[in-house]
């Protein structure tokens, strides 16, 4: 039963973060950056309390150390302005080309954040894989079609 909940939620995973950025450029054109992150985090906000209130855990999340809220803050103000920026490249470019760069780019920059403070491996495997992605994007963004 567990690998059939872990295959739906990868394929709803990856199935919903493929449509969204579709659905946020249909929209990004009627709307603007900061009117579209706000109402994601509002309609996100509210679905996070009642999902803990109808789970019952109210009270383990009010129990966290003042660290704990501290670093969930700045990750809610990082994932904020991340999102904003993201809404304000959807506004200019395709939505296909914003997620080319910036998807491969996070790729990156989590593989040697994630090796500097959390001593995550950087395998060759991954070097490697990293490197092809880039060199695709310059093969579908970096010139010309035929």
């Amino acid at each position: 039963m567990s690998v059939l909940i872990d295959g739906i939620a990868l394929f709803g995973n990856f199935f919903l973060w493929g449509i969204k950025p579709l659905l946020e450029k249909s929209v990004i054109r009627k709307t603007n950056s900061l009117d579209m992150s706000l109402l994601r985090y509002v309609v996100g906000g509210v679905l996070a309390v009642a999902m803990i209130l109808v789970l019952g855990r109210w009270g383990n999340f009010m129990r966290f150390d003042v660290g704990v809220y501290g670093w969930m803050f700045m990750i809610a103000f990082a994932a904020y302005f991340a999102l904003f920026l993201n809404y304000y490249l959807l506004s200019k470019y395709d939505a296909n080309f914003v997620f080319a760069i910036v998807n491969p780019l996070t790729v990156i920059t989590t593989m040697l954040l994630g090796s500097l403070y959390f001593g995550e491996r950087v395998t060759w495997k991954r070097v490697v894989g990293v490197l092809i992605t880039g060199v695709g994007i310059v093969v579908i963004y970096g010139t010309k079609d035929d």
